[in-house]
């Protein structure tokens, strides 16, 4: 009888192949060494097409127009917290990160990564922006890119949201999986942004009339 076993497990954290097809997540960076990851095709989540639909001209009104960028990043030595208790984590956390000349607003989290967010257009310094891209600090995987415990959020590991208000014609048609939980708002957000969901952006923005009928 063979002592060797057949089954599939990383020899750090321990997680199983079966674990990870069971739950979704892994446990460690350096699990997709070992665990076969498959990540569903990116995919836009609205076409300008399909906004055409719902959007009419404003005619000059104004549309009210937020911009949000998050960024998730997990600590290279592993995901779980440094600090037992929030409250203690999220000071030390938001202490590094401003040390680091950080401009964004530090989100504090229950889950195993660290999250900051910009709502404006402010251009970030060179200096906090080495500080996203070191790899000495963040998981990285060469293959996946930046990683954290759940591979959908793998590779850059942002997020970039657009939201903006609706006009009173675009209220009772626009559809339920568009809106923002608050009234007359609709939201789109996009993660790992590519060139095409760029460009996406973009054109959304025209069809919005962004650069003449807005108020960000």
């Amino acid at each position: 009888m063979s002592l060797v076993s057949s089954v599939k497990f990383c020899p750090n954290c321990g997680l199983t192949q079966k674990n990870f097809e069971d739950h979704g997540v892994i446990g460690c960076p350096l699990c997709p060494q070992t665990i076969e990851v498959t990540i569903p095709p990116k995919q836009s989540p609205v076409w300008t097409g399909e906004l055409k639909r719902y959007l009419v001209p404003s005619r000059g009104r104004k549309r009210d127009i937020f911009f949000r960028f998050r960024l998730s990043r997990s600590h290279r030595r592993g995901f779980l917290p440094f600090w037992d208790r929030q409250k203690e984590r999220s000071q030390s956390l938001a202490r590094i990160y401003k040390n680091f000349g950080g401009s964004g607003s530090f989100i504090p989290v229950t889950e195993d990564h660290f999250r900051v967010e910009w709502k404006s257009k402010s251009p970030w310094s060179a200096r906090e922006i080495a500080f996203w891209r070191n790899e000495d600090l963040w998981a990285k995987d060469p293959r996946w890119g930046f990683l954290n415990s759940c591979p959908t959020n793998w590779g850059l590991g942002n997020r970039f949201s657009l939201r903006f208000s609706l006009l009173p014609e675009e209220e009772s048609v626009f559809p339920a999986y568009l809106r923002h939980k608050e009234s007359g708002l609709a939201e789109i957000s996009w993660k790992n942004l590519d060139s095409l969901q760029n460009q996406s952006i973009r054109k959304i923005l025209g069809l919005l009339e962004f650069s003449r009928n807005c108020k960000v």
